[in-house]
């Protein structure tokens, strides 16, 4: 029957394992690392043959194994070099000749960035970067994917970077719907005055989020570990924007146009909400961790754009201009 210390080494030597193939797939080298383990692993020995608890052999074996297989990994000496890798794919716009682009990017250990052409021919170009190292595989590519189809006026596009980072470059002449997911990198957006943006989603674990100067209807932008830097542009269409992070913090900068009234909402919970040193506002809360305001015609006018940004450990940071 297994004790509890049975148990106990049984999920620690998983973990060592999880931990190797983690080692192994970014491809992370800590000199030493090997001699280390063993190390590690003389000195468990020893301790076990001393108190040999009841029912722990088992585990004790796999802690043993997963400590060696550990060092082997982290010190890189059998890993080969691989080498760095571009692939590129694009399409004219005679080939992509519909009017909206509902595009989806999603990469596990890269960043991504959509930037604007002004060739009236481009429909879009994708680049998928692989950096180089010593991997343990290093024949094993995993190979981004794009697959593409079209329903009537709409063209879907969608990326699997699988681990790579990825440069999106549009054309202008599409409305676009965005959605951007990456577990462990960065976001970017290089908006371009001309471009039309219908819906815009943004999501990272482990990252930032850097948006320059976008107009949509729908903007949502989150990040579990990383800050959210925004330029938003309400114009005469109605609309929300959703920012969010966990332990990061959201510096947004707000332009409304004369006729778009405007909601502000700020609110965090370990940091602190920096209102906007701007007037022409109501305000309606402003607590140091909670501000709420909005402009005197909000209720008047046919077009309203609500903003709300929330942290749970960061700052927020309101910026506020009207145009006109």
């Amino acid at each position: 029957m297994r004790s509890s210390v049975g148990l106990l080494l049984e999920v620690l030597g998983g973990l060592l394992f999880v931990l190797a193939g983690a080692l192994s797939y970014l491809g992370i080298v800590v000199p030493g690392a090997f001699g280390l383990a063993l190390l590690l692993a003389g000195v468990a020995t020893v301790v076990y043959a001393l108190r040999r608890p009841r029912g722990a052999s088992a585990g004790a074996a796999l802690c043993l194994v997963g400590m060696v297989v550990v060092g082997a990994v982290a010190s890189g000496g059998f890993a080969m070099e691989a080498p760095s890798t571009t692939l590129v794919f694009s399409a004219t716009r005679a080939q992509v000749p519909q009017s909206y682009l509902l595009l989806t990017a999603r990469t596990s250990a890269g960043s991504i960035r959509v930037s604007y052409s002004a060739d009236p021919s481009l429909a879009y170009r994708v680049t998928f970067r692989y950096a180089g190292g010593r991997r343990f595989f290093p024949s094993f590519t995993m190979v981004p994917k794009l697959t593409n189809s079209s329903s009537g006026d709409a063209f879907r596009l969608n990326l699997n970077g699988a681990g790579a980072e990825m440069e999106i470059v549009l054309g202008l002449r599409y409305v676009l719907n965005a959605s951007l997911r990456t577990s462990a990198g960065n976001i970017y957006l290089d908006q371009d005055a001309r471009a039309k943006v219908l819906s815009l989603d943004c999501t990272t674990d482990a990252g930032n989020v850097e948006i320059a100067a976008v107009t949509a209807p729908y903007i949502s932008c989150r990040s579990s570990a990383g800050n959210v830097d925004i330029d938003i542009e309400a114009d005469s269409t109605t609309g929300s924007a959703s920012l969010s992070t966990r332990a990061g913090n959201i510096n947004l900068r707000l332009e409304a146009d004369s006729s778009a009234a405007v909601w502000l909402l700020g609110a965090t919970s370990m940091g602190s909400v920096i209102p906007p040193q701007a007037g022409g506002l109501l305000v309606l809360t402003n607590s140091g961790t909670e501000y709420e305001a909005r402009t005197p015609d909000y209720f008047s006018v046919p077009t309203q754009f609500n903003v709300s940004c929330t942290s749970d450990l960061g700052n927020v940071v309101i910026g506020f201009s009207a145009a006109g």
